[in-house]
Protein backbone atom coordinates (compact mmCIF):
# COMPACT_ATOMS: atom_id res chain seq x y z
CA UNK A 1 0.00 0.00 0.00
CA UNK A 2 1.27 3.21 -1.23
CA UNK A 3 2.35 6.03 2.13
CA UNK A 4 -0.41 8.02 2.90
CA UNK A 5 0.90 11.72 1.83
CA UNK A 6 0.40 14.38 5.05
CA UNK A 7 1.36 17.95 5.48
CA UNK A 8 2.62 18.93 8.22
CA UNK A 9 4.66 22.45 9.55
CA UNK A 10 8.40 22.00 9.70
CA UNK A 11 10.97 24.51 10.42
CA UNK A 12 14.66 23.98 9.45
CA UNK A 13 13.87 19.88 9.46
CA UNK A 14 15.63 18.05 9.83
CA UNK A 15 18.41 20.64 11.85
CA UNK A 16 15.35 21.44 14.08
CA UNK A 17 12.21 19.54 14.75
CA UNK A 18 9.39 20.02 16.91
CA UNK A 19 7.68 16.92 18.39
CA UNK A 20 4.30 18.40 18.36
CA UNK A 21 4.42 19.05 14.56
CA UNK A 22 5.95 15.55 14.22
CA UNK A 23 3.14 13.96 15.99
CA UNK A 24 0.90 13.70 13.58
CA UNK A 25 2.75 11.11 11.44
CA UNK A 26 3.29 8.42 13.94
CA UNK A 27 -0.68 8.50 15.01
CA UNK A 28 -1.27 8.16 11.50
CA UNK A 29 0.75 5.24 11.01
CA UNK A 30 -0.22 3.86 14.42
CA UNK A 31 -4.09 4.76 13.93
CA UNK A 32 -4.45 3.19 9.86
CA UNK A 33 -2.04 0.85 9.70
CA UNK A 34 -0.19 2.75 6.57
CA UNK A 35 3.41 4.50 6.73
CA UNK A 36 3.03 8.36 6.89
CA UNK A 37 5.69 10.70 4.69
CA UNK A 38 5.59 14.58 4.67
CA UNK A 39 4.52 16.14 1.26
CA UNK A 40 4.02 19.87 0.06
CA UNK A 41 0.30 20.86 0.96
CA UNK A 42 -0.82 20.67 -3.16
CA UNK A 43 0.35 16.92 -3.31
CA UNK A 44 -1.13 16.34 0.06
CA UNK A 45 -3.99 13.51 1.05
CA UNK A 46 -4.72 15.02 3.94
CA UNK A 47 -3.25 18.18 6.34
CA UNK A 48 -2.36 17.49 10.02
CA UNK A 49 -2.74 18.65 13.43
CA UNK A 50 -1.13 22.31 14.38
CA UNK A 51 -1.72 26.11 13.67
CA UNK A 52 -1.22 26.16 10.64
CA UNK A 53 -4.79 26.61 8.88
CA UNK A 54 -4.29 30.39 8.00
CA UNK A 55 -0.49 29.88 6.48
CA UNK A 56 -2.68 27.10 4.21
CA UNK A 57 -5.76 29.34 3.31
CA UNK A 58 -3.74 32.27 2.63
CA UNK A 59 -0.76 30.04 0.45
CA UNK A 60 -2.63 27.52 -1.22
CA UNK A 61 -5.55 27.02 -3.81
CA UNK A 62 -6.27 23.55 -3.12
CA UNK A 63 -7.35 22.45 -0.17
CA UNK A 64 -6.51 18.66 1.07
CA UNK A 65 -9.26 17.89 3.57
CA UNK A 66 -8.08 18.81 7.44
CA UNK A 67 -7.91 16.44 10.05
CA UNK A 68 -7.46 18.38 14.15
CA UNK A 69 -6.06 21.73 12.40
CA UNK A 70 -6.48 24.90 14.16
CA UNK A 71 -5.97 28.64 13.80
CA UNK A 72 -3.10 30.56 15.50
CA UNK A 73 -5.15 33.39 15.85
CA UNK A 74 -8.64 34.61 15.07
CA UNK A 75 -8.97 34.67 11.06
CA UNK A 76 -10.39 37.27 9.76
CA UNK A 77 -10.76 36.40 6.12
CA UNK A 78 -13.28 34.60 4.08
CA UNK A 79 -12.93 30.82 4.16
CA UNK A 80 -13.36 29.78 0.79
CA UNK A 81 -16.13 27.47 0.72
CA UNK A 82 -14.37 24.36 -0.32
CA UNK A 83 -12.26 24.12 2.73
CA UNK A 84 -13.97 21.65 4.34
CA UNK A 85 -12.46 20.37 7.49
CA UNK A 86 -13.35 16.47 9.01
CA UNK A 87 -11.71 17.74 12.43
CA UNK A 88 -10.06 21.27 14.29
CA UNK A 89 -8.69 22.07 17.60
CA UNK A 90 -11.39 23.30 19.50
CA UNK A 91 -14.52 25.60 18.92
CA UNK A 92 -12.71 28.94 18.75
CA UNK A 93 -11.72 27.17 15.27
CA UNK A 94 -14.58 25.51 14.61
CA UNK A 95 -16.80 28.69 14.84
CA UNK A 96 -15.03 30.23 11.44
CA UNK A 97 -17.00 28.00 9.72
CA UNK A 98 -20.60 27.63 8.72
CA UNK A 99 -23.52 26.19 11.32
CA UNK A 100 -23.80 23.26 9.12
CA UNK A 101 -19.80 22.29 8.81
CA UNK A 102 -19.83 22.91 12.37
CA UNK A 103 -22.48 20.02 13.33
CA UNK A 104 -20.70 17.02 11.81
CA UNK A 105 -17.01 18.12 12.50
CA UNK A 106 -14.89 17.00 15.30
CA UNK A 107 -13.24 18.63 18.15
CA UNK A 108 -9.64 18.26 19.56
CA UNK A 109 -5.97 17.88 18.88
CA UNK A 110 -4.65 14.51 17.33
CA UNK A 111 -2.25 15.12 20.62
CA UNK A 112 -4.40 13.61 23.24
CA UNK A 113 -4.24 10.76 21.05
CA UNK A 114 -0.80 10.24 22.26
CA UNK A 115 -1.31 7.72 24.80
CA UNK A 116 -1.00 4.86 21.76
CA UNK A 117 2.57 5.65 21.42
CA UNK A 118 3.31 3.71 24.71
CA UNK A 119 2.22 0.42 25.38
CA UNK A 120 2.62 0.56 29.30
CA UNK A 121 2.35 3.21 31.31
CA UNK A 122 5.54 4.75 32.81
CA UNK A 123 7.06 4.50 35.79
CA UNK A 124 7.07 8.08 37.60
CA UNK A 125 10.82 9.43 38.00
CA UNK A 126 10.59 12.39 38.22
CA UNK A 127 8.77 15.39 40.33
CA UNK A 128 8.03 18.45 37.17
CA UNK A 129 8.81 17.66 33.83
CA UNK A 130 9.64 21.07 32.05
CA UNK A 131 8.74 21.18 28.37
CA UNK A 132 9.79 24.63 26.96
CA UNK A 133 9.23 26.07 23.54
CA UNK A 134 12.37 26.53 21.55
CA UNK A 135 12.40 29.93 22.08
CA UNK A 136 12.54 29.87 26.25
CA UNK A 137 14.97 26.88 26.92
CA UNK A 138 17.34 29.90 28.08
CA UNK A 139 15.13 31.43 30.07
CA UNK A 140 15.90 32.15 33.66
CA UNK A 141 12.84 29.95 34.69
CA UNK A 142 13.73 27.16 32.84
CA UNK A 143 17.58 27.41 34.06
CA UNK A 144 16.20 27.84 37.44
CA UNK A 145 14.18 24.53 37.47
CA UNK A 146 17.15 22.79 35.60
CA UNK A 147 19.30 22.37 38.29
CA UNK A 148 16.83 21.15 40.42
CA UNK A 149 16.87 17.42 42.17
CA UNK A 150 13.39 15.76 40.44
CA UNK A 151 12.92 17.75 37.65
CA UNK A 152 13.83 16.59 34.49
CA UNK A 153 14.02 19.16 31.30
CA UNK A 154 11.85 17.86 28.03
CA UNK A 155 13.67 18.57 24.68
CA UNK A 156 10.77 19.52 21.99
CA UNK A 157 12.99 18.20 19.21
CA UNK A 158 12.95 14.72 20.61
CA UNK A 159 10.65 12.46 18.74
CA UNK A 160 7.30 12.37 19.55
CA UNK A 161 7.64 8.87 21.48
CA UNK A 162 10.41 10.26 22.99
CA UNK A 163 8.74 12.83 24.71
CA UNK A 164 5.32 11.07 25.79
CA UNK A 165 8.12 8.75 27.77
CA UNK A 166 9.46 11.18 29.79
CA UNK A 167 6.23 13.28 30.07
CA UNK A 168 5.08 9.81 31.62
CA UNK A 169 7.92 9.53 33.86
CA UNK A 170 6.95 12.47 35.61
CA UNK A 171 4.54 13.32 38.54
CA UNK A 172 3.69 17.04 37.14
CA UNK A 173 4.23 19.34 33.77
CA UNK A 174 5.35 22.56 33.49
CA UNK A 175 4.87 23.84 29.66
CA UNK A 176 5.54 26.64 27.36
CA UNK A 177 4.48 24.33 24.44
CA UNK A 178 1.31 23.97 23.68
CA UNK A 179 2.02 20.09 22.95
CA UNK A 180 3.53 19.46 25.79
CA UNK A 181 0.13 20.17 27.93
CA UNK A 182 -1.95 18.07 25.03
CA UNK A 183 0.34 14.99 25.65
CA UNK A 184 0.55 15.42 29.21
CA UNK A 185 -3.23 15.34 29.36
CA UNK A 186 -3.00 12.25 27.03
CA UNK A 187 -1.25 10.44 29.33
CA UNK A 188 -3.25 11.60 32.83
CA UNK A 189 0.05 13.54 33.84
CA UNK A 190 -1.41 16.98 35.82
CA UNK A 191 0.26 19.82 34.48
CA UNK A 192 -0.22 23.93 33.43
CA UNK A 193 0.82 26.15 30.86
CA UNK A 194 3.71 28.19 32.27
CA UNK A 195 4.44 31.33 30.28
CA UNK A 196 7.33 32.97 29.75
CA UNK A 197 7.17 35.19 26.54
CA UNK A 198 4.83 37.09 24.74
CA UNK A 199 6.63 35.32 21.40
CA UNK A 200 4.81 32.20 22.21
CA UNK A 201 1.67 32.50 21.56
CA UNK A 202 1.30 36.59 21.39
CA UNK A 203 0.26 39.38 23.25
CA UNK A 204 -2.71 38.81 25.31
CA UNK A 205 -5.19 41.27 23.70
CA UNK A 206 -8.72 39.61 25.03
CA UNK A 207 -10.05 36.39 25.68
CA UNK A 208 -10.21 35.32 22.03
CA UNK A 209 -6.84 36.65 20.75
CA UNK A 210 -4.13 36.44 23.32
CA UNK A 211 -3.03 32.88 23.72
CA UNK A 212 -6.05 31.77 20.99
CA UNK A 213 -4.54 28.32 20.54
CA UNK A 214 -4.27 27.22 24.02
CA UNK A 215 -7.51 28.71 24.77
CA UNK A 216 -8.61 26.68 21.44
CA UNK A 217 -7.34 23.53 22.63
CA UNK A 218 -9.35 23.71 26.15
CA UNK A 219 -12.41 24.42 24.34
CA UNK A 220 -12.88 21.35 22.75
CA UNK A 221 -13.59 19.93 25.51
CA UNK A 222 -17.47 19.40 27.31
CA UNK A 223 -18.27 22.27 29.46
CA UNK A 224 -16.05 24.63 31.19
CA UNK A 225 -12.54 23.27 31.68
CA UNK A 226 -10.81 26.62 32.81
CA UNK A 227 -7.76 27.91 31.37
CA UNK A 228 -5.47 29.83 33.10
CA UNK A 229 -1.43 30.37 32.66
CA UNK A 230 1.42 30.71 35.30
CA UNK A 231 3.51 33.60 34.34
CA UNK A 232 7.26 32.66 34.99
CA UNK A 233 8.32 35.25 38.09
CA UNK A 234 5.81 33.57 39.53
CA UNK A 235 6.86 30.09 40.23
CA UNK A 236 10.94 31.38 40.24
CA UNK A 237 12.21 30.62 44.11
CA UNK A 238 9.18 28.58 44.88
CA UNK A 239 10.60 24.64 46.78
CA UNK A 240 9.95 22.45 43.93
CA UNK A 241 7.18 20.52 46.56
CA UNK A 242 5.52 23.83 46.71
CA UNK A 243 5.32 23.51 42.86
CA UNK A 244 4.01 20.22 42.24
CA UNK A 245 1.56 20.74 44.92
CA UNK A 246 0.15 23.62 43.50
CA UNK A 247 -0.06 22.31 40.08
CA UNK A 248 -1.99 19.57 41.07
CA UNK A 249 -4.18 21.99 43.00
CA UNK A 250 -4.25 24.24 39.94
CA UNK A 251 -4.95 21.53 37.53
CA UNK A 252 -8.42 20.91 35.71
CA UNK A 253 -8.81 17.31 34.43
CA UNK A 254 -9.64 16.79 31.00
CA UNK A 255 -13.24 15.51 31.54
CA UNK A 256 -14.75 14.13 28.51
CA UNK A 257 -11.15 13.16 26.34
CA UNK A 258 -12.14 9.72 25.61
CA UNK A 259 -15.39 11.16 23.50
CA UNK A 260 -12.75 13.35 21.60
CA UNK A 261 -10.56 10.77 21.02
CA UNK A 262 -13.03 8.38 19.71
CA UNK A 263 -14.42 11.02 17.10
CA UNK A 264 -10.89 11.90 16.02
CA UNK A 265 -10.17 8.68 15.21
CA UNK A 266 -13.68 8.34 13.52
CA UNK A 267 -13.01 11.60 11.83
CA UNK A 268 -9.75 10.64 10.00
CA UNK A 269 -10.63 10.44 6.56
CA UNK A 270 -8.41 7.86 5.28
Amino acid sequence: MSPLRVYWWRWKHPVRTNFGDELSAPLIEELTGRSVRWSPVPEADLVAAGSILTDVLREHVTYPPFWGTGFHWPYREEIPEQVRPHAVRGRLTAEHFPADQRSVMALGDPGILANRLLDRPGRTRYSIGVVPHFRDTEHPAVLDLAGRSGVRIIDIGWTPTEVAREIAACETVLSSSLHGMIVADALDVPNVHLRMNESVGGPVQGPLHGLFKYRDYYSAFPGERLYEPWYAPDVVGLPTAEIVTRIHEHYPPPHGIQTLRDRLVAALPV
